[in-house]
């Protein structure tokens, strides 16, 4: 055992796949170095009184797991380590707040495993469908090619993105993971010294020849604006074309108050 601790310490034991996949003839090859390491672990499994149980389950698995992993969760009977995912209001944030390409590209994927059983884009994209058509949306309106929206052949209208806004609202998980105005995200050092400033929520999207920007504009506990801008062109993508469009957008949506003016409700005469 002494032995095999010096060769971990000194980062020079073999490691635990390689180990347990060795050919006998590499193994009595090599058997000075790597048989300490080989009885430590028997050692170990004899003293937690899983000996037994591991050399079972090593029998049965090796084939499809020569590694022993298998038998390792087996002998034990959990697995050998685990790794928690955030909540996914947090991974939504990083995803839409931060225009995380990567992030959507797994999400799609993993939302496909969830439904279909199978973690692809073809898989997630369908669910994707499958989904707007439930919320009785026209999906034709979609040409989806992958998760993170790099791809050319993605198109959407934005008739079909602004009735999704409409449906999950401002106030839910969506809404929260939102770009924030002049304060954090994609639009951190958008809208500073304006109306919008703190206020509108959106999600950015860039593409050389494209520029978008949908979200929401609250103007109550309860009540928001939806709104969805994209722009396509040789130039859209340059910060002089767009930005005069999304500043004069966020000073019209701010100044919206879902009540009707003075003027809208006086008197009319003649």
């Amino acid at each position: 055992f002494n032995i095999a601790r010096k060769q971990v310490v000194a980062r020079t034991a073999t490691p635990w796949r390689e180990l347990f996949s060795m050919k006998p003839s590499a193994f009595m090859s090599d058997a000075e170095r790597v048989y300490p390491q080989v009885r430590a672990i028997f050692e170990f499994f004899a003293r937690e009184g899983r000996l037994e149980a591991f050399l079972e389950a090593m029998s049965a698995t090796w084939r499809e797991d020569p590694d022993g992993s298998t038998a390792v969760e087996r002998a034990f009977g959990e697995p050998l380590a685990t790794v928690e995912s955030p909540p996914l209001s947090q991974i939504l944030i990083d995803l839409l707040a931060n225009s995380d390409n990567n992030t959507a590209e797994l999400l799609l994927k993993e939302v496909g495993l969830a439904k279909k059983g199978s973690g692809t884009r073809e898989s997630g994209i369908a669910v994707v469908r499958e989904l707007l058509e439930q919320w009785g949306f026209d999906s034709s309106q979609l040409t989806m090619k992958d998760g993170a929206g790099l791809e050319r052949g993605n198109l959407v209208s934005c008739d079909l993105l602004s009735a999704v806004l409409v449906k999950v609202g401002a106030f839910g998980e969506i809404g929260r993971g939102l770009a924030v105005a002049a304060r954090t995200g994609t639009l951190v050092d958008v809208f500073g010294d304006t109306p919008a400033a703190g206020k509108l929520l959106g999600k950015t999207g860039t593409l050389s020849g494209a520029k978008a920007l949908a979200g929401f504009v609250p103007y109550g506990s309860a009540e928001a604006t939806s709104f969805v801008m994209i722009l396509n062109g040789p130039s859209v993508a340059n910060q002089s074309y767009y930005r005069p469009l999304w500043y004069e957008l966020g000073d019209i949506l701010t100044d919206y108050t879902g009540r009707p003016t003075p003027l809208e409700i006086a008197p009319f005469f003649e």
